[in-house]
């Protein structure tokens, strides 16, 4: 991989846990670590979808480094926006003029623009929501919290930004969202994830009205908008720690409609099976002009995607409780209404 990522990309730093001479020394050449304080150990973060991610000790501070690479981390085969990175350090940057967000977004501490790699201070231990997947329930409180981060995150409206278009990552997105799920022979084999699901796929895919109005919502997705968006608010970008609630991974972020990220939440609120999903309109405080039933629009989208698309879940769901989730997806989209969701 690094041959291939060094033939792309001659001039840049090739991040890799296993060499922590070369990170050492990257750091003091990038003035993010003085040079009598020595690194004293390297370990990857996790298993990343789309970046490497690595977190860095050093004697005095902890730092975490990520890394896009023209590829998805965990499907080396399938090419992505290698900029990705410096699009989520724009979006910090650019959210950092509100405390809040500031205080719950990473604090960047560097970005190496040729390298496409962002360092951030490390947030000690933190635990995403994935256990949501599991079971998990939602507190009052922390929906609160989750709601108020995007109504402050939408009433921003940054000027014109060309990194902030992020026109790479939506493109991406949306074939990923929008158009692979539906498509015919799109070479997903979903019977290996829930037997029974590739005819409920069929189904979809024969509800011409369905596929209408998803291509509908995916050309109100790729529109320009004011509004700043998150782009993949989700239970993975979430995390929890002794500070409380921290937003991550924003390099789907782009100016666009605040219904999407509220969209995205709400599906995940059906996909996790949270009571009342509909509490996520009835406590976000909106920008003039939010559209719900587009919202719902895109939460059925979401829905559709997780189920039938790419970008698998850890869902512990049987062929019933998918086909029922697809059929409340396929109503929010057609025919939206708050009840859906009670």
């Amino acid at each position: 991989m690094k041959d291939q990522f060094k033939q792309i990309h001659p001039d840049a730093f090739f991040l890799d846990p296993d060499d922590p001479t070369a990170i050492s020394e990257y750091l003091l050449a990038q003035g993010w670590r003085d040079a009598d304080d020595p690194v004293v150990a390297v370990s990857s973060i996790g298993e990343g979808n789309m970046n490497l991610v690595v977190r860095v000790r050093t004697d005095v501070r902890k730092l975490v480094l990520k890394q896009s690479r023209p590829w998805m981390e965990s499907h080396p085969e399938l090419p992505a926006p290698s900029n990705r990175v410096l699009v989520e350090a724009r979006f910090y940057e650019v959210s950092a003029k509100d405390a809040m967000l500031e205080e719950i977004h990473p604090t960047v501490v560097g970005v190496d623009v040729t390298s496409s790699l962002m360092v951030t201070e490390d947030m000690g231990e933190v635990v995403d929501y994935y256990d949501l997947y599991a079971g998990a329930r939602l507190t009052r409180g922390e929906l609160g919290e989750l709601v108020d981060y995007l109504a402050a995150l939408h009433a921003m409206t940054p000027a014109p930004d060309p990194m902030l278009r992020n026109d790479a990552m939506r493109e991406m997105n949306h074939e990923q969202s929008f158009t692979l799920p539906l498509r015919e022979d799109n070479g997903l084999a979903l019977d290996l994830f829930t037997e029974g699901l590739a005819q409920e796929a069929e189904r979809l895919r024969g509800n011409q009205e369905l596929v209408a109005a998803v291509q509908n919502l995916g050309e109100r997705y790729l529109a320009a908008g004011e509004r700043l968006v998150h782009g993949d608010y989700y239970p993975g970008s979430w995390v929890r720690g002794h500070d409380g609630l921290r937003v991550l991974d924003a390099e789907c972020a782009f100016l666009g409609p605040p219904e999407y990220d509220v969209g995205v939440m709400i599906g995940h609120m059906v996909l996790t099976s949270q009571p009342s999903p509909v509490r996520v309109l009835d406590e976000y405080e909106g920008p003039e002009g939010f559209e719900p039933k587009l919202a719902m629009g895109f939460a059925g989208v979401e829905v559709i995607r997780r189920l039938l698309g790419v970008n698998q879940l850890p869902l512990q769901l049987g062929l019933r409780q998918k086909r029922l989730m697809l059929i409340m997806a396929t109503e929010l989209i057609l025919r939206p209404d708050p009840g859906l969701l009670q």
